[in-house]
């Protein structure tokens, strides 16, 4: 494991879009390691809605993340609210416990929730930071786990139910220096992992 990390986050980039800023045209999308999910806010600026790690590229990853918001099984809000730091839960999606039997009522609200979802996706702004490959899983979500404390901490985006890593006695400690090509608010930072 290594003892110290520096994570340099790229962005912003779009979700959707057929513009050079689309994160899929990015070079970096083909690699794997930590990314931010994160929205343009009326007073706090760039703020981090959600903290993800991939092992796998991050075009596979967003990709999950496209077809699972499409599809209903992610939690869409609306964009007015998060702007605003507050948050209007529109379709609360399926992917927890208790709530996989609502396909149906997803399928029959479709057409009122399709541009609400479109609208979500267009507002996310991509920030991905490549990491080495040689580092695995546990290190990477420990980073994660930091990370989403540390930006907790601040005016942020992110659900309360989102569940990320604990460390035990066991793990060895990394400091993580994490900054950005773009502000963001949380960032630049040094957390422990």
């Amino acid at each position: 494991m290594a003892e110290h990390l520096e994570l340099r986050f790229q962005g912003p980039f779009t979700l959707t879009g057929n513009t050079s800023a689309n994160v899929f045209r990015q070079p970096e999308v083909r690699q794997a390691g930590i990314y931010l999910f994160a929205m343009e806010t009326d007073q706090a600026g760039t703020v981090v809605r959600y903290v993800g790690e991939t092992g796998v590229s991050f075009q596979k990853r967003l990709k999950e993340h496209l077809i699972q918001t499409l599809g209903g099984n992610y939690r869409v809000s609306d964009v007015a609210s998060l702007r605003a730091l507050q948050e209007v839960v529109l379709w609360d999606g399926m992917w927890r416990r208790g709530t996989t039997d609502r396909m149906q009522e997803f399928a029959d609200r479709y057409v009122q929730l399709a541009p609400a979802i479109k609208e979500y996706l267009d507002a996310y702004r991509i920030f991905l930071a490549p990491m080495p490959s040689e580092i695995g899983q546990r290190q990477r979500r420990l980073v994660e786990s930091a990370l989403a404390r540390h930006v907790q901490q601040g005016p942020h985006l992110m659900a309360p139910d989102i569940r990320y890593l604990k460390r035990t006695t066991e793990d060895p400690y990394c400091t993580v220096t994490a900054q950005s090509s773009s502000t963001v608010t949380g960032l630049p930072c040094v957390v422990t992992a």
